[in-house]
């Protein structure tokens, strides 16, 4: 420092650290030689920056912090500049999920990578203009591969820095739809089959006794539309020969959950009776009692 000192004339902003006590002191030091006559002086500047190192320091662990946590979050996350829709940054969920690398990403709009079709991306940038945020809507996402993937999209608007930007969260949820869709099947498939029995299905509200849903051999075997049946109390379309038997059935069925192959009579609304082997078992349906 004195040899630079000594042919500059002068030192500026020069950090050192500095032994004071029992304390280590961060120092920015500058330094200027003043011409007096016959005796050259040297002025010394000295500022402490301990602190200031410190707080930078605890910024920097701060960020790595987080962006750890960015990086490591299983949803896709880009931040998008509010001016112009450029993208900021991507976590790395994103580039592994929809194929772009954060080169690929950076700098460019939506619309350019075709992740999001304009009618959607007119519909966000509305709501966020309304209300600063667009929360939980399902959008297909187009991946570089062509992909097209089923997610559940959060938008909000924050300030980063000096600028107002948009962060993007996206969940996957293609397993989910893919679950929905084999339930909507397997639905469909045991609603054919109740509907193509040949015994008669009726179920029944153990509360109120009203039928909620009944197969079409049961329609034809009561001889009455389904606009007439459901919603209706069991005694107004189904009339015991013997009343005694649907309170036996019903106690059998609260104390054993089930009653097996009963022998009953019916009379239609005709007046015909017929003589019936039922079976009645005791289940939930939508939380219900049936």
């Amino acid at each position: 420092l004195r040899e630079r000192l000594m042919n500059d004339g002068y030192l500026r902003d020069v950090e050192m650290e500095l032994q004071i006590g029992d304390k280590r002191v961060q120092m920015l030091l500058s330094a200027v030689i003043v011409e007096g006559g016959s005796i050259d002086r040297i002025v010394w500047i000295m500022h402490d920056i301990t602190r200031i190192r410190a707080a930078e320091r605890e910024l920097r662990a701060s960020e790595q912090k987080f962006r750890e946590i960015f990086d490591s979050s299983l949803d896709y996350i880009a931040v998008l500049s509010m001016n112009d829709g450029l993208i900021l940054d991507v976590n790395q969920e994103f580039t592994r999920g929809l194929g772009y690398s954060r080169e690929e990403s950076i700098g460019k709009k939506v619309n350019e990578l075709g992740l999001l079709e304009r009618e959607f991306r007119t519909r966000i940038q509305s709501e966020l203009r309304e209300h600063g945020f667009y929360r939980s809507a399902n959008f297909a996402l187009r991946a570089k591969d062509g992909r097209s993937i089923d997610t559940s999209c959060s938008f909000v608007v924050t300030r980063l820095g000096a600028d107002d930007c948009i962060v993007v969260f996206a969940r996957d949820i293609s397993h989910l739809k893919e679950a929905e869709r084999k339930l909507r099947q397997s639905e469909a498939t045991v609603r054919q089959i109740f509907d193509s029995s040949l015994d008669e299905i009726n179920v029944v509200d153990m509360e109120t006794m009203r039928f909620l849903d009944v197969n079409p051999e049961f329609l034809r075997g009561v001889g009455l539309p389904r606009s007439m049946v459901i919603g209706r109390q069991a005694n107004e379309i189904v009339h015991w020969t013997d009343p005694g038997q649907i309170s036996r059935l019903r106690e059998q069925l609260l104390y054993e959950g089930v009653a097996r192959n009963v022998e009953v009579g019916v009379r239609r609304p005709d007046g015909r009776v017929r003589e019936m082997l039922t079976s009645t078992v005791l289940t939930q349906l939508n939380g219900r009692d049936c």
